[in-house]
């Protein structure tokens, strides 16, 4: 699940900021296939976090404009008449034009700007074997430098929570070319996508005196839109060779945390609202009021949905399921491929009735050992031999190594009197608390 790792609100509780390296560290990738990214936690500016983005560790690369062997024409001012081929392995680099009408002759090894034949690669503009005398006028060709753009992807951080927020950025090693920006994907109400370019600015700029500076940008789009940052960090260079530092990313401005009328003094708050801005949940209106409705029984097909949107499955993947389930009639339209894809990818399965037949129930409650068992399925680790609370006879066979699992996490911890009442219903309220715990837990390990 780490690649599917999405921005919770939860992790702002009261703080002001957070940090979202950890996030896209799970599956940072840098766009240049001579480069290498990294991340190095005492890396970067002040040594609190940083991507280090450097050149790929070859052998030796030289590098040259053009190798030419030729008897034709030798750039030069000087005309030189000579008998002797000259031989030599050292290169001779010189800036000096010398300028002369004379005609020279002698047997001597003669100092020129002429390169004669090496035994070594070497960087220039012409590298030339010739016993001709040539008289020619200076040429100059200037090559205009190539600028290069270098692009940090992740695929990890998508959530309606970076509405109004703001980016910042330290970047260590970068020119005054570098002009950076952040590429997200956003998807509106009605399914939309499109990609957007975010550009930063500078807060503090020491380009000029240590290569640093202090970026900081603001997402702004419209608030029912859902982001996915696809680029956070694009920059502009022309030499690929310098290690460039990117990092910490902080984010800061904490949005508006009661959504709901109905769940502003209520316990769940802090999980609803996690879960709602990371666009898994939604809630209703009641009189032009926005609520959620928390102590409401979750029914099976709502459950299906937070399933689905928490671990970001394609609903398209499963569009052409065919239901065995003798009450598909009775699925709400827009639950309908919900329930496909979680059956599809079997995270759900229907329930069997007397007559031998196999039912969905989308719209009764789900019961919260079915929720455990599904969500404990997900979990990569040993159950208990015994599940710890007092009425563990009561939990399902089916349902038991799933729940210990939870268990055994501490993402179940049951009520003050021990039990965990598995076959009870789970309300709207406790499916996000146990969603969002489970969550923190996957990122945590």
């Amino acid at each position: 699940m780490q690649d599917k790792t999405v921005l919770l609100h939860a992790y702002f509780d009261n703080e002001p900021s957070l940090s979202l390296d950890s996030f896209f560290a799970s599956d940072i990738k840098v766009s240049d296939e001579s480069l290498s990214v990294s991340y190095s936690e005492n890396g970067g500016v002040g040594g609190n976090g940083a991507f280090i983005i450097a050149p790929v560790e070859t052998s030796e690369i030289v590098e040259t404009t053009e190798v030419v062997e030729t008897t034709e024409v030798v750039e030069t001012t000087e005309v030189v008449e000579t008998t002797e081929i000259v031989e030599t392995t050292e290169v001779v680099e010189t800036t000096e034009i010398v300028e002369t009408t004379e005609v020279v002759e002698t047997t001597e090894v003669v100092e020129t700007t002429d390169v004669a034949e090496t035994t070594e690669v070497v960087e220039t503009t012409d590298v030339a074997e010739t016993t001709d005398v040539v008289e020619t006028t200076e040429v100059s060709v200037v090559e205009e430098p190539e600028l290069f753009t270098v692009a940090l992807s992740s695929e990890t951080v998508i959530s309606k929570g970076l509405f109004g927020r703001s980016v910042w950025v330290w970047a260590d090693g970068i020119s005054d070319e570098a002009a950076p920006y952040a590429l997200l994907e956003i998807t509106d109400r009605e399914g939309n996508v499109s990609e957007r370019k975010f550009e930063y600015q500078k807060y503090l700029d020491f380009i000029q005196f240590n290569g640093r500076a202090l970026y900081t940008l603001t997402f702004e789009y419209a608030e029912d839109e859902n982001a996915k940052v696809v680029s956070p960090f694009v920059y502009n260079t022309y030499d690929k060779s310098k290690t460039v530092a990117v990092g910490p990313f902080v984010i800061s401005a904490l949005p508006n945390t009661n959504l709901y009328d109905d769940t502003v003094d209520h316990w769940s708050n802090h999980y609803v609202t996690s879960l709602s801005f990371m666009g898994i949940v939604n809630g209703s209106f009641l009189d032009e009021r926005p609520v959620f409705r928390p102590d409401d029984k979750l029914s099976r097909e709502q459950f299906a949905k937070i399933l689905v949107n928490f671990l970001k499955i394609d609903v398209n993947d499963y569009a052409d399921i065919e239901f065995e389930f003798t009450d598909v009639e009775t699925i709400s339209d827009w639950a309908v491929p919900f329930v496909k894809a979680a059956v599809g990818a079997s995270l759900m399965r229907g329930r069997s009735t007397v007559y031998d037949t196999l039912v969905f129930d989308p719209r009764e409650p789900i019961k919260r050992e079915e929720v455990f068992y599904v969500l404990g399925g997900l979990l990569d680790i040993e159950a208990p031999e015994e599940l710890p609370f007092t009425d563990s006879e009561k939990v399902s066979p089916w349902a038991a190594e799933n729940l210990g699992k939870m268990a055994s996490a501490y993402l179940v911890r049951g009520y003050d009197d021990g039990t965990v009442y598995p076959e009870g219903n789970i309300t709207r309220a406790e499916a996000c608390t146990v969603v969002v715990n489970l969550y923190e837990y996957v990122i945590s390990q």
